[in-house]
């Protein structure tokens, strides 16, 4: 079985420390911030990070979901941004609500509302999709001005980090880089595919907005009862075209049969996007997915490359279906 035939456990995919694992002095931190004495946690698997993320239960004061990782861990100061991005964002987005954030017994801690809910299923049921994609059109909205205390948050922008990390297919063609596993059309196109990377940066370089910039379907969460989405896991907040994340989002959901490209047309983020900026993502992404997703497993998060490859593989499908036929728009 390769990479691109495996099944990922829905929902399954991160090992996390549970509250029973925490040291006796974090557990007794977190309660005192919560107010009350844990009586039940409920593990978060979704997602590709360690640390504990659980929806935590007490007598007196309801639930709540914490997340807590090691002060001197490398994911540390992805909390701390993931802290000072969700205190910034406008009121009223479709985010889970932020409670608040602390360093004790040596962890980052971060407190949210509880959302009850789940993860959208792997192959996205079209009321899913059509809800994920109605909270980034809220979310961009906000997002394409952005509020200054959000904005001064990001130091670089999205163009420039795409223009420094995302040249795989650029190396490759100038025999930089090994190739990865892809299909045989992809081989014969090398040079087309590096072109359109090129383009990226270009074309998003004029962006005034601020973008998500990890639009997986585990950072979704679809609450039960509403059928509304919840965009969660804030950490990499970038200056960057609202349509970046759009795209991202239907990547994950081009294998399974949905019209993305008529989705896409539809969006709001995708009305005043450059010619041939689908291609250029599309090209981007995949480049950088296959060769990253093609490395050996990550002892910490197995099955992070093997979602990273079939990524690239949906991102590539797409666009050879742009390249030979055109968009589709209705």
């Amino acid at each position: 079985m390769t990479a691109g035939d495996e099944q990922l456990p829905h929902g399954q995919t991160a090992q996390r420390l549970l509250w029973q694992d925490l040291s006796d002095d974090l557990k007794l931190a977190i309660e005192d911030q919560l107010g009350g004495r844990v009586l039940h946690a409920r593990s978060q698997n979704g997602g590709f990070t360690q640390g504990m993320a659980s929806v935590l239960y007490t007598r007196d004061h309801g639930a709540a979901f914490v997340k807590a990782v090691p002060a001197s861990s490398h994911l540390a100061e992805w909390c701390r941004r993931e802290a000072a991005v969700n205190a910034a964002l406008p009121t009223g987005l479709p985010v889970p609500g932020f409670r608040w954030s602390t360093e004790l017994a040596g962890h980052v801690i971060l407190c949210f509302d509880p959302v009850s809910g789940e993860l959208p299923q792997q192959s996205w049921e079209p009321a899913e999709l059509l809800a994920a994609l109605a909270a980034l059109a809220a979310i961009a909205s906000a997002l394409t001005v952005p509020p200054p205390a959000l904005a001064q948050l990001a130091t670089t922008t999205f163009s420039r980090e795409i223009a420094e990390s995302h040249t795989c297919w650029q190396r490759i063609d100038a025999g930089d880089l090994p190739m990865p596993p892809i299909p045989a059309w992809a081989v014969e196109r090398i040079g087309q595919l590096a072109q359109l990377e090129a383009l990226l940066p270009l074309v998003s370089a004029s962006a005034t907005g601020m973008i998500h910039y990890d639009l997986r379907p585990d950072n979704v969460i679809i609450a039960r009862g509403s059928g509304q989405a919840a965009v969660c896991d804030w950490a990499r907040l970038d200056h960057g075209p609202v349509w970046v994340d759009t795209i991202n989002l239907l990547i994950s959901a081009a294998p399974y049969g949905h019209d993305v490209d008529a989705l896409l047309a539809a969006h709001p983020s995708a009305q005043e996007m450059p010619d041939l900026a689908v291609e250029a993502q599309l090209a981007s992404w995949s480049g950088y997915l296959l060769v990253a997703g093609s490395q050996p497993p990550v002892p910490s998060s197995p099955h992070f490359n093997t979602s990273r490859y079939q990524c690239g593989l949906a991102a590539l499908g797409w666009l050879r279906k742009r390249l030979e036929y055109g968009p589709r728009t209705a």
